[in-house]
């Protein structure tokens, strides 16, 4: 009959929980990536922006944005997909930024930062069919909008 000392017990033992450890972190580390996607939006009662870049959002964006608030046309300025380790931080303009940080499941703090003055916080879980917005007042009765969403959300 064959004894194995417990020193040799214990090494084993030791090197399975780390392999095990080692691949369940592999999995959860690439599992708590989310993919997100930021648009700058700007909302108007009134013309068209001076800039012929800024196109206007699709009507599902439009009908919300305007279910929400008061104007009547709103133009995307800039759109970043990115992914969220941790925490990321996300230049959409010279003058607009946000730190995104991963919560847990689909939950996130997002900060805006304007001309690198925080300006909100905002927490909530987000999925395919809901977004966060966040938004601040724009010179002339204007107004700009951050939206965050799932990236590849239709």
């Amino acid at each position: 009959m064959r004894r194995n000392k417990p020193g040799r017990f214990f090494l084993r033992l030791s090197l399975w929980l780390l392999v095990g450890a080692a691949i369940l972190g592999s999995v959860s580390a690439g599992a708590s990536e989310l993919q997100l996607q930021a648009q700058l939006i700007w909302g108007s009662n009134g013309g068209v922006p001076s800039k012929p870049s800024h196109k206007e959002v699709d009507a599902q964006l439009r009908d919300k944005l305007r279910n929400i608030f008061k104007w009547n046309k709103y133009f995307e300025v800039e759109r970043k997909a990115f992914t969220v380790p941790p925490v990321r931080e996300v230049k959409l303009s010279e003058d607009c930024t946000i730190q995104v940080k991963h919560l847990g499941e689909n939950k996130v703090e997002v900060r805006l930062f304007g001309k690198n003055r925080h300006m909100v916080t905002k927490r909530q879980s987000i999925t395919r069919d809901e977004s966060i917005v966040l938004a601040g007042d724009g010179k002339d009765g204007t107004a700009w909008f951050v939206v965050v969403t799932l990236a590849g959300k239709k």
